[in-house]
């Protein structure tokens, strides 16, 4: 393929609708962009009808831009992580991330078994040099945008200096994406006095204040505390807080969002001038079905690996698959890495925290 491509690497066999959603999330991507490759890892004898049938279909039957790499093997997804990535080094998570690994330019994308994504991220991609662990950063609607949530659900326990990597890879994930933002960062607590919190929270707090008074942070970048009920206003741009905390989050909001849309269309029906209302709303209610659609997102980014790797809801459809392979290409033509890992030696320099722990 021509260097100017972005390759992802798919594990075509994880997720609930496996491998069905993967292959149409492919095609949707090849009738869309001409810059990007997707390589469909998986077994071919079940991955090469599904694709020849959507390329039919399709509107734009570029395959070229897709490929099949044959393995016959997959991760479930109730399979153990650790034990799965280990015993298990044919099946399609493994050779996607090893591939992924290996090639400039190149992205991992699963919507399988996310332990052992992580897992496996960790065996071939390796953490970044300086990184204690790796954190998903799940993107979540606000009312100015967006923010970045992290750890959605990596480490569900932590200690203060994870937390304080965290919001240094944060932060500096979201200035690469977008270029001239602040990446302002917050720490979830239950107030916003710094008594309040965890003792996790407070010496996490402490720690990052040091370092923006060193200014490893970007002036005002490390903002305190942010409370959960202002969690979605978009005072800050990444929010940080330990893995068991944040996938709460992530899952309370999917629920939420689905039960108030739910709630929202049995009140319209029930009132025939509401439905009238409802009618010439329409636009404005689905765009926000839109923004709150993880759908719409695709996937989350496992920040703190040495390469660009993406993990996809397990229920995602195929434009999730879609949109995910779509965030992955965008990371895999920058220079994320080496950006966060200059990101975290300066840090280690400034305020060197507790001693790293044992790959």
């Amino acid at each position: 393929m021509e260097s100017r491509l972005a390759t992802v690497y798919l594990d075509a066999m994880g997720g609930d609708h496996a491998p069905k959603v993967n292959v149409k999330g492919a095609v949707l991507v090849a009738e869309e962009r001409a810059d990007i490759h997707v390589v469909l890892v998986g077994d071919e004898a079940k991955l090469r009808p599904l694709l020849e049938t959507e390329l039919q279909k399709s509107r734009k039957s570029r395959r070229e831009l897709i490929s099949i790499h044959h393995t016959a093997e997959f991760i479930e997804m109730d399979d153990h992580p650790a034990q799965a990535v280990r015993q298990k080094k044919d099946a399609s998570l493994n050779v996607a991330m090893r591939l992924a690994a290996q090639n400039e330019r190149s992205a991992f994308l699963s919507a399988g078994n996310s332990g052992a994504a992580l897992a496996s991220a960790i065996m071939y991609m390796k953490r970044i040099e300086g990184v204690e662990r790796p954190a998903i950063a799940a993107p979540l609607p606000t009312t100015r945008g967006f923010l970045l949530l992290l750890d959605a659900g990596a480490n569900t326990q932590c200690k203060p200096s994870h937390l304080v990597q965290f919001a240094l890879l944060g932060s500096g994930y979201y200035r690469v994406l977008f270029p001239g933002s602040q990446g302002s960062v917050g720490v979830l607590s239950n107030g916003a006095e710094d008594t309040k919190g965890t003792d996790l929270t407070r010496a996490a707090n402490e720690q990052l204040k040091i370092l923006q008074e060193k200014n490893i942070f970007p002036p005002d970048t490390y903002r305190g505390y942010v409370e959960g009920g202002r969690l979605f206003h978009g005072n800050v741009d990444v929010v940080v807080c330990d893995g068991f905390t944040g996938n709460l989050v992530l899952k309370s909001l999917e629920g939420l969002s689905k039960a108030v849309i739910d709630m929202l269309k049995k009140e319209i029906k029930s009132d025939w001038l509401a439905m009238i209302g409802a009618f010439f709303a329409m636009r404005v209610l689905k765009s926000l079905r839109k923004r709150t659609d993880y759908a719409e997102v695709g996937s989350a980014p496992l920040i703190g690996v040495n390469g660009h790797a993406f993990i996809s809801h397990g229920r995602s459809n195929p434009r999730a698959i879609k949109n995910g392979i779509l965030r992955a290409a965008e990371s895999a033509k920058t220079d994320l890495p080496n950006v966060l890992r200059k990101i975290i030696q300066e840090a280690e320099l400034a305020a060197p925290t507790e001693k790293k722990e044992e790959a």
